[in-house]
């Protein structure tokens, strides 16, 4: 995923993206998978078990590992560089 001269193709979204750049999106998304499976971890090992409470956060860690890889997954650049649209509409007409 780089070109000739070295650059990925995640720079090159950074730069269209330059306020809000699509890789510390997955990044932070990513980072909050972990943490939401790490504290359902701790608690389980803790043996505090809280039925609701734990599918709450491991949706949280699905939703923040499931945004991530969304953000990360097409290699056609004209499909990661456009704008957001709502509902995830850009699959839906797949």
């Amino acid at each position: 995923m780089f070109d000739e001269l070295g650059i990925s193709d995640l720079e090159v979204d950074a730069h269209i993206w330059r306020w809000h750049p699509p890789y510390e999106v997955a990044r932070q998304s990513l980072i909050a998978a972990v943490q939401h499976l790490n504290l359902a971890r701790t608690a389980i090992e803790a043996r505090e078990v809280y039925p609701t409470s734990h599918f709450t956060v491991l949706r949280g860690a699905l939703v923040g590992a499931a945004q991530g890889v969304w953000l990360l997954a097409p290699d056609d650049a004209q499909e990661r560089q456009q704008p957001p649209s709502p509902c995830g509409a850009r699959h839906v007409a797949e």
